[in-house]
């Protein structure tokens, strides 16, 4: 895997658990042109509620490729730092044929995955240990950025 500064079909996104045991530190989107067809439809959908105060989001069944945990090379780097910059939450990156089976993922049988749009158009990916009730989950991403790549968009840090 190696990142790309320009856009492409695999998002690296930062991850997380609430696990004290299991550990989660990216999930990889494959973003093709039916995938933003369909965040398209999604957060044209969500445009009538934004007006309500009360809503925050809204939650799908969905998932991304995967939830994986860190890969370190020979000089003892993880991916997450080889492929971020130090302020950044994701990243357009390259995979070889078949190289996302090669990734490991938690020890935890992974199901029940959500991808959870809010009323300002963020949105990450949920999902839980399917014995122990464990949170896996993405930093917050825009999908502006993902749907629409040919508009400028905020720089993806973390303010």
């Amino acid at each position: 895997m190696k990142r790309s500064d320009q856009p492409t079909e695999y998002i690296f996104i930062k991850a997380y658990t609430n696990s004290e045991f299991d550990y989660c530190d990216f999930v990889i989107i494959h973003i093709t042109e039916q995938w933003r067809a369909v965040m398209r439809k999604r957060l044209n959908l969500l445009e009538p509620f934004k007006s309500d105060s009360s809503f925050y989001s809204h939650h799908y069944w969905d998932s991304p490729e995967g939830f994986y945990t860190n890969i370190v090379d020979e000089e003892d780097n993880d991916i997450t730092d080889l492929i971020l910059k130090e302020d950044e939450e994701w990243a357009f990156v390259t995979l070889a044929e078949n190289e996302l089976d090669t990734f490991p993922v938690p020890e935890s049988r992974l199901g029940t995955h959500q991808l959870v749009i809010t009323t300002f158009d963020s949105a990450r990916f949920i999902a839980h240990g399917k014995d122990n009730g464990e949170e896996f989950y993405t930093a917050d991403f825009s999908m502006e950025e993902f749907v629409n790549p040919g508009i400028p968009h905020k720089f993806n840090t973390i303010n």
